[in-house]
């Protein structure tokens, strides 16, 4: 019943599958998707990234399990060299990461976007421990074997979705995922409690907080070129830290450029594929062999 429901799914998404959103079906697995993600605007444009979705066998009940190949960094997306744990609790609501749902490498959170999915309530643990993110960039756990249905962090100020049972369909999680790539706004709406790398998502915020202190300059000083010269440089404010906390001015801009350059580079897109990404392969041509195509293409959709 499940396979009959991806495969309506996935054949329904041959038509209406989100802009740069390219899909394909593993022949022998129908709950094992591998992806592609073409990032058109945004801060992660121009990126070009793959991933997979895996479906558990309680899905629409249980959340799928999505996973990059492209190490981007990203405060929802898992780094690929670590495994990173979910946040241990949330104090706002008593909700308690359970030690099943931990982000594997490149796993990516999806507790911001559909929270329904993660609504597990515990007690909260007698001990007053916690760990704080704040003082490094990440924190890892490389021993532990994560399980199929293994995913990300957590949410208690994300928005309102349908329930599982209702059905939240792989176009709702595709439009998501594209989102948090090419939209500040979502990612500025996410809760560290949500990220699936706390170091990108102190990264991000340092960087938005820059963003911001650089167009109060050019609004209260009528700068209008470009405030990277020293003499407006300075005419920004810095961030202040408390002693000890961990310096992101900038962090996010290197780390996130460097995965963007590397998704794109011809290694990656014409390189040789890994068993993940073999399904979605890239062929270099030029722009007359493009143009045929594209007519091959447009003649095929006429023909249905």
């Amino acid at each position: 019943m499940q396979n009959q429901r991806l495969l309506i799914e996935f054949n329904g998404l041959k038509t209406a599958s989100p802009a740069g959103v390219f899909l394909s079906l593993s022949p022998s697995d129908p709950a094992l998707w591998t992806g592609v993600i073409f990032v058109r605007e945004g801060p992660y444009a121009p990126a070009i990234l793959r991933f997979q979705i895996s479906f558990p066998a309680a899905y629409p009940t249980i959340p799928p399990l999505v996973t990059f190949s492209t190490d981007v960094f990203h405060p929802l997306l898992a780094p690929l060299t670590v495994q990173l744990y979910t946040s241990s609790e949330d104090d706002s609501n008593g909700v308690v990461v359970l030690e099943d749902e931990k982000l594997p490498p490149g796993g990516f959170s999806l507790r911001h976007g559909f929270p329904s999915w993660f609504k597990r309530t515990r007690t909260k643990p007698a001990s007053g421990s916690e760990r704080d993110p704040a003082q490094a960039p990440e924190s890892s756990n490389a021993s532990s074997q994560v399980p199929p249905t293994a995913l990300s962090s957590i949410s208690s100020t994300s928005r309102d979705m349908a329930d599982p049972e209702d059905g939240i369909t792989v176009y709702e999680l595709l439009r998501y995922i594209r989102s948090t790539f090419d939209d500040s706004s979502v990612l500025d709406d996410v809760p560290i409690e949500a990220a699936g790398n706390s170091g990108a998502w102190r990264a991000w915020k340092a960087h938005r907080e820059h963003e911001a202190q650089v167009a109060k300059v050019k609004r209260l000083s009528g700068l209008g070129g470009n405030t990277s010269s020293p003499s407006k440089r300075n005419l920004v404010p810095k961030a202040t830290r408390q002693p000890g906390e961990w310096n992101w001015e900038g962090v996010w801009e290197v780390r996130a450029k460097k995965g963007i350059d590397l998704s794109v580079s011809e290694a990656s897109l014409y390189g040789n594929s890994t068993s993940n990404d073999e399904l979605i392969n890239f062929l270099e041509a030029d722009e007359d062999a493009v143009e045929t195509m594209k007519e091959n293409m447009i003649r095929s959709l006429r023909a249905i």
